[in-house]
């Protein structure tokens, strides 16, 4: 239900029109970009007889149809995800090959900003919103 609420100014009555205010600002949100931090890779510290020998960490990261971008081990990066898609379709390679995939969507987090980060013991990649994982995601 749209609503017009009133409120006095000095001796006159102003009428603000909160549903122009609540479009626009939904606008904003709609059309906010969304950032996906992807965060460094680094091997892991830990090895034992569980996890394969010399395992190559030659991460690189797809969104969709767009370029395929390597990690780096020092920082992490912002990947170009378009807005306008529900749904994304991530794929995870490692030495040119599809390691793994995985599809989200801004919507379901609640977030137009994701980390995605890599568990280095594990060698498992995780999607959590940003605002509760910079300690995870390096990006600038």
């Amino acid at each position: 239900m749209l609503t017009i609420f009133a409120y006095r100014v000095g001796s006159r009555n102003m009428k603000i029109p909160l549903v122009i205010c609540s479009l626009l600002l939904f606008a904003n949100i709609c059309h906010a970009d969304n950032k996906l931090c992807v965060s460094s890779a680094k091997e892991s510290i830990k090895r034992d007889f569980f996890m394969p020998p010399n395992k190559p960490f030659d991460f690189a990261v797809q969104v969709d149809d767009g370029p395929i971008i390597k990690t780096k081990r020092e920082s992490g990066f912002v990947y170009p995800v378009k807005n306008g898609k529900d749904k994304h379709l991530v794929k995870v390679y490692n030495e040119g090959k599809v390691e793994s995939s995985f599809k989200f969507s801004f919507s379901q987090y609640g977030a137009n900003e994701l980390c995605m980060w890599f568990k280095p013991y594990y060698e498992t990649w995780s999607l959590w919103k940003l605002k509760d994982s910079r300690h995870l995601c390096d990006c600038k």
